[in-house]
């Protein structure tokens, strides 16, 4: 699936160009299709994207197996907020949000169409939640003559078996493209697919200095 994202992917890497490298710090990559419980680009409706962890993670922040078992996510509670026209092209602004990770290994997640319904978005949820957590900000620019957008955001981690497994959980980015390319195979039902990855937020710096100069500042 991930070989034909190529326009998302595009999209991906102009997005990681603008907030800076992705592969700098660990991050996780997932990819699925987003569902509507009310009209599309309106305030008050609210956004779910069941998702599924990439198979390949090059610089994941915690170990994970992804043979024997399956990564899935729900991000859902992503409310609308505003929505605003610019140079022909979509500013959405979103409140709310959030995403919970399990691990499975019953392999048996499924877009099945026009959800919700048995599977979409039970069988995304089944198993260990690993992490989860709740964004701080949102929003997605989407160019509605193309058909494709980016996304970019903030996010804090806060709960989950494996939360004490990352290095800072607060102020992830978020980041990544969605598309309503048809040739990308969107399930009957669903939105757009949305490629995106929750990157670690940088290492505090540190910085060398001598008690005597401790000292001193606290004397000023």
């Amino acid at each position: 699936m991930k070989m034909t994202l190529h326009k998302l992917m595009m999209i991906s890497l102009l997005a990681a160009f603008v907030a800076g490298p992705a592969s700098a710090r660990p991050f996780l990559d997932f990819f699925g299709y987003s569902y509507l419980d009310g009209p599309a680009n309106t305030p008050g409706t609210e956004v779910i994207v069941p998702m599924r962890l990439d198979p390949d993670q090059p610089e994941p922040p915690l170990a994970l197996d992804l043979v024997e078992n399956e990564g899935t996510l729900v991000l859902s509670g992503l409310e609308i907020d505003s929505v605003e026209e610019h140079a022909g092209l979509l500013i959405l602004t979103y409140r709310g949000g959030t995403i919970r990770f399990a691990m499975d290994p019953s392999h048996n997640s499924a877009w099945e169409a026009y959800p919700p319904n048995e599977s979409v978005p039970g069988s995304f949820e089944e198993g260990t939640r690993i992490l989860e957590g709740s964004f701080t900000e949102c929003l997605q620019v989407f160019d509605p003559t193309t058909g494709v957008g980016t996304l970019q955001g903030r996010f804090d981690f806060d709960g989950g078996t494996r939360l004490n497994e990352l290095p800072n959980p607060i102020g992830w980015l978020f980041f990544g493209g969605t598309t309503l390319d048809p040739l990308i195979g969107i399930p009957e039902g669903f939105e757009m697919a949305w490629d995106a990855q929750l990157v670690a937020p940088d290492p505090i710096a540190t910085k060398t200095t001598t008690w005597g100069a401790i000292k001193q500042d606290y004397r000023q």
